[in-house]
């Protein structure tokens, strides 16, 4: 009988516990600071153009948070708002842990391709978005010039661009992709100073197969610069015109 009773003085206590402990632990929440702000990057190392001091610096100059701070007054929502307008962040979280840290993780856009035009110059990233140039950035990246339109690169451009990147051979080879204004492409490569007319982005595979023949049949007899010129515009056909000394 003492047991039964002991259970169902248990039973009514535990309730005002739990609210005792809840409104005790809000209370220490609004006391504790934060003693820490640490950032994690997503990417790969090789996709980190912002380092952990450049994303602390953010929140620094911003005055968003600070070391000692009461954390109950870090508002997380601005701090994330903020980083955003950074063009290389694509996505960032912020968060606080139990042990007054302020935990930021980071996502940064991969630029794929530089563009070059005669009056602006910027990268197209993974998503097809268009990415101002940033000193930060310092990756190995194709580079097309001329009158190119944004919706050319974003889309045609772009394609071209990913499928050099699923054959390194041609990504090694592909120094510069020259964009005319009827928007053919001529590809100026890294080994040979022939000039590449590539025509209309289309059938890239078949043209690239006709290079590689081409390459690997004739220029190991004739040389590297015997031709000046080879012309792919016409599916089926290689043309190709002699280096006149």
């Amino acid at each position: 009988m003492i047991w039964r009773v002991i259970k169902i003085i248990l039973i009514l206590l535990l309730p005002m516990y739990l609210i005792a402990a809840y409104v005790y632990a809000q209370y220490k929440y609004r006391e504790e600071v934060c003693d820490n702000i640490k950032v994690i990057l997503l990417n790969q190392k090789q996709h980190q153009y912002l380092s952990e001091g450049d994303i602390l610096k953010i929140v620094s100059d911003n005055k968003l948070a600070g070391i000692g701070e009461n954390i109950e007054k870090i508002n997380l929502n601005k701090i994330e708002q903020t980083i955003q307008n950074n063009p290389i962040i694509k996505n960032n979280e912020c968060y606080k842990t139990t042990s007054g840290e302020v935990v930021i993780e980071v996502e940064q856009r991969i630029p794929v391709l530089r563009v070059i035009t005669p009056t602006t110059s910027y990268y197209i990233d993974e998503d097809r978005k268009k990415l101002p140039l940033s000193e930060k950035i310092l990756a190995y990246l194709p580079v097309a010039t001329g009158n190119i339109k944004d919706e050319f690169a974003q889309n045609e451009l772009y394609d071209f661009v990913q499928y050099l990147k699923e054959n390194k051979k041609w990504e090694n080879q592909i120094e510069q992709i020259v964009v005319t204004g009827s928007e053919e492409i001529e590809l100026i490569p890294r080994i040979g100073k022939q000039l590449i007319l590539f025509g209309k982005m289309s059938n890239f595979e078949e043209k690239f197969n006709s290079l590689e023949l081409l390459y690997s049949q004739v220029f190991n007899t004739t040389g590297w610069n015997y031709y000046n010129k080879i012309n792919l515009r016409y599916d089926g056909k290689i043309i190709c015109t002699k280096n006149i000394q």
